[in-house]
């Protein structure tokens, strides 16, 4: 009774354990780590388990289920097969599971479902989870009906691959996305129409799902389009799929416009402003005028180098900017980024070349400012010393002319000494070379 710890599970042992709880691979605490191993499965193998709650299969070679292999497990609430390679299901086989709550079947290879599955199912599934081949997840449209004793029955009326890939591992995520795009059903005209009014009307997210991934294909073929710019094909097609999904949002049916034909524009929208933000780690274009250039320079050159002056020109009309604009635009594009640290110095002695050196601010260094009060007192000793050396009336004219808050003029002067101003002008030009002549000294 309780958890069975056994890591492989054998017909033998299920039909021996026939007071069991709970199969699955278990932690200490009795927490659901993973599913045990089935290697085969045949009718009865779980027969006589009518305690069991809750069963987990993981890794398992079983390709096909009998169709009575859950008989009798009346008391089943939670359900999960993965890890397997189902490739189908049989009708009614989850007859009798009534008080089944939560089903999870993933990682399996089934393409289709039979309309049938739920016949015998009279219970209420709050989670219901389905894969298929590379994580195919399938869309279900499940007619609910009510039954006499009180009990909801589901039955489903259509099961369509949704041509989505999800949790892909091993790399192939991108392949293996692009793949489902290309196979996705084109919608018609009308299916288009009908699917749009669904979801602006009722706001029925299946179908505005549905416009997205039967469109798919068109923003894989537009980020193609930006592969020249240096970054991933996925991350542009991530971008483009947003572009996507707002279009879908502001679509108006009523137009009778195709839905791509408008939301291409959303889809580049997207696309150009990502590759503005991640092209250089500084944003290379800011205004509208930079990111015109930004997207037609490059296309717009015909020959390597930098533009001649009639090639700025002719830049500068076609998309009515200045010429300076064309040049600043031409210097970023061919810039690269620079650390701001520079690379790591060998010994404490060697200097690096980088933007941090020049750029740091040194104002309130210590030893700077030092420095700097020893060399203002030596200035002011020695301009001391050099007014001292001239007679009183040139330092005064000194004085009042350069060093005065309130500075003379000559006339100012020439009035109080009573000589011409070209006099005074005379005086403070041999003032001024005798007090060089001491600072020299």
């Amino acid at each position: 009774p309780g958890v069975s710890h056994c890591r492989e599970i054998t017909p033998a042992h299920l039909r021996a354990l026939s007071v069991l709880d709970t199969v699955a691979s278990v932690s200490d605490d009795g927490q659901v780590i993973d599913g045990v191993q089935v290697r085969s499965v045949r009718s009865g193998d779980f027969a006589g388990l009518s305690g069991l709650t809750r069963l987990f299969v993981g890794t398992s070679p079983v390709v096909s289920l009998p169709g009575d292999i859950f008989a009798g497990l009346s008391a089943l609430t939670e359900l999960e097969w993965t890890g397997s390679s189902l490739s189908s299901l049989p009708t009614g086989l989850f007859a009798g599971l009534n008080s089944l709550t939560r089903l999870v079947l993933g990682d399996n290879q089934f393409d289709v479902l039979p309309e049938g599955l739920f016949d015998g199912f009279h219970g209420h599934l709050s989670t219901l989870l389905l894969g298929g081949s590379i994580g195919i997840t399938f869309t279900l449209h499940i007619d609910l009906e009510q039954q006499g004793d009180g009990r909801v029955r589901a039955r489903i009326r259509e099961a369509a691959p949704l041509p989505v890939a999800v949790d892909l591992k091993g790399g192939q995520g991108l392949s293996a996305f692009i793949h489902a795009a290309n196979n996705a059903p084109v919608l018609s005209a009308e299916e288009e129409m009908g699917l749009a009014r669904r979801y602006r009307d009722k706001n029925d997210l299946d179908a505005a799902r549905q416009l997205v991934v039967s469109n798919l294909r068109y923003v894989i073929y537009a980020a193609r389009g930006f592969l020249g710019y240096g970054l991933p094909l996925a991350d542009l097609i991530q971008e483009g799929n947003i572009g996507l999904m707002k279009a879908v949002k502001r679509y108006d049916p009523d137009r009778q416009v195709r839905l791509i034909s408008f939301a291409i524009h959303w889809v580049r929208a997207e696309i150009y402003d990502f590759i503005l933000r991640n092209w250089r780690i500084v944003k290379v274009a800011t205004t509208k005028a930079q990111r015109k250039l930004f997207f037609n320079l490059r296309k717009s050159k015909h020959r390597l180098g930098r533009l001649s002056d009639a090639e700025v020109g002719n830049l500068a009309e076609d998309f009515s900017v200045s010429k300076e604009t064309v040049r600043e635009m031409e210097s970023r594009m061919g810039g690269y980024d620079v650390s701001f640290n520079g690379p790591p110095a060998s010994d404490d002695d060697e200097f690096t070349p980088s933007p941090e050196n020049y750029l740091g601010d040194s104002r309130h260094d210590p030893a700077r400012a030092l420095s700097d009060a020893g060399e203002a007192g030596l200035r002011s000793a020695q301009l001391k010393k050099s007014l001292q050396s001239l007679d009183p009336r040139s330092r005064e004219i000194i004085t009042s002319r350069w060093l005065a808050e309130d500075k003379a003029t000559l006339h100012d002067l020439a009035r109080k000494y009573k000589v011409s101003a070209e006099r005074i002008r005379q005086i403070e030009q041999q003032a001024m070379k005798k007090m060089r002549q001491g600072f020299a000294a």
